[in-house]
């Protein structure tokens, strides 16, 4: 190999803070010893991995490929170093885990219930952060395992199915959709409708209830927490369209009502992501299908 390990995190950190000086900031280096590093990588290789455009350095075609494996590299020798550290010190296991979309863990006190008695040896970390960038999260190792709503899938990445749930309109009590047993699409066009994201996602309410309809809401306002979400909703601000496992316990006590999109429903379907790079009996795997039969249980009664 040309490279060092140094090399590596340099062109993840470089990618990752997008400039030298970010970079060697990240890398508690000064820039004069990154850009030395740089030099020496690129005298290695014997070609560039970045050319100047301004002020700014861009990768060359080479670069962007090398640099595209330096974030596959680094993250999972990090994880093998922990997993070692771990085992010679024969310390628990820790899986870090995330909800895409929902900060929902109202499930957890059982699931950990669960897993204690299947293996004690795990801890779990609860991860918020991936809630934004599920995809980026896992593949950085910043976390093991992932819940995310709808279909899923990319490169590096392994998806297994949990459960079946549905996307429900949720309003306030007293609202005047809140007696119906379903709804159309346009019975939405005058509502404030609160969302998370204006991202259009495959296998979600737009996509399959209101553009069939070919109707557009007007007045959409983007609010990033689905709690801040409900509650918003249950003081008579708007409806919106959410997992109804996700705000269930709202649901239950009867904070807000809900009612079935269209005269079937929207089925969502929940998976769970991890790096596809897994060992087929790895902590994090186990962790996935202690998660599986945990929520097969609880649902069924």
């Amino acid at each position: 190999m040309k490279l060092d390990i140094k090399h590596w995190q340099m062109l993840k950190a470089m990618d990752d803070f997008g400039s030298l000086n970010a970079a060697a900031t990240g890398l508690n280096l000064s820039q004069s010893a990154l850009s030395h590093r740089l030099a020496e990588a690129e005298r290695r290789l014997g070609g560039a991995i970045f050319h100047r455009q301004g002020r700014r350095l861009v990768g060359t075609p080479a670069g962007i490929a090398l640099t595209q494996v330096a974030h596959h590299i680094v993250p999972t020798l990090m994880r093998a170093e922990e997993s070692f550290v771990q085992t010679a010190l024969d310390v628990e296991h820790v899986v870090k885990i995330g909800v895409a979309a929902y900060h929902s863990f109202y499930w957890l006190p059982g699931f950990l219930a669960l897993l204690k008695k299947q293996h004690e040896e795990i801890q779990i970390e609860v991860v918020a952060s991936a809630t934004a960038q599920p995809r980026h999260s896992v593949l950085q190792a910043e976390v093991d395992l992932v819940l995310v709503p709808g279909p899923f899938s990319g490169p590096g990445l392994e998806s297994m199915p949990l459960f079946k749930d549905q996307l429900i309109l949720v309003t306030a009590l007293g609202h005047e959709l809140a007696n119906e047993q379903w709804v159309k699409a346009e019975q939405l066009l005058n509502e404030d409708i609160l969302t998370y994201g204006r991202d259009h996602y495959p296998g979600f309410e737009y996509e399959r209830f209101i553009r069939p309809a070919q109707v557009t809401p007007q007045r959409v306002k983007v609010i990033e927490m689905v709690d801040a979400i409900v509650e918003l909703v249950s003081a008579g601000q708007g409806v919106s369209v959410l997992s109804r496992w996700a705000i269930e316990p709202s649901i239950k006590a009867q904070r807000v009502s809900e009612v079935r999109l269209g005269p079937e429903g929207l089925d969502l379907f929940w998976s769970c992501i991890c790096r596809a790079s897994e060992p087929p009996y790895s902590p994090t795997r186990q962790v996935a299908a202690t998660l599986k039969a945990w929520f097969n249980q609880s649902l069924i009664k």
